[in-house]
């Protein structure tokens, strides 16, 4: 008997540190990188990711990444960052985590290319980052 191999078109879905590693090592300013890589391997850095989200990471993203995010990329799998939610809460779609984030939070593709920042402040309002 033979078996059958299959294989997937599909790209391999990240785990949500490797998400948000993959999305901001393409999406901060370089002079912020580092910092921001090596806060994600600890859980006092994740706490700082998510703080930071409230206030300063959205100045340091590159505005070169800034890009309308394509529409059939909104309904895949994504994880939702926020101090409400925690590090990297699994969500259905990246629609859904938008729709259900409160400000001060950052939504990443499971594949860690497309990112929505919900800054603090409705001036500021949500920014769309592709990488």
């Amino acid at each position: 008997m033979v078996e059958k191999q299959t294989h997937s078109t599909r790209e391999k879905d990240l785990t949500e540190q490797e998400a948000i590693r993959s999305f901001l090592s393409k999406a901060l300013r370089k002079d912020w990188q580092p910092r921001y890589l090596s806060l994600v391997e600890t859980k006092r850095g994740k706490q700082t990711i998510l703080a930071d989200l409230y206030h300063v990471l959205g100045e340091r993203f590159d505005p070169a990444h800034l890009k309308t995010i394509p529409e059939s990329t909104l309904s895949k799998p994504a994880f939702l960052f926020s101090e409400t939610d925690g590090f990297g809460k699994e969500c259905p779609s990246m629609r859904e985590a938008e729709s259900n984030a409160d400000e001060g939070a950052l939504v990443v593709s499971a594949d860690g290319k497309h990112g929505i920042l919900i800054e603090e402040t409705i001036k500021r309002g949500m920014q769309h980052y592709s990488v």
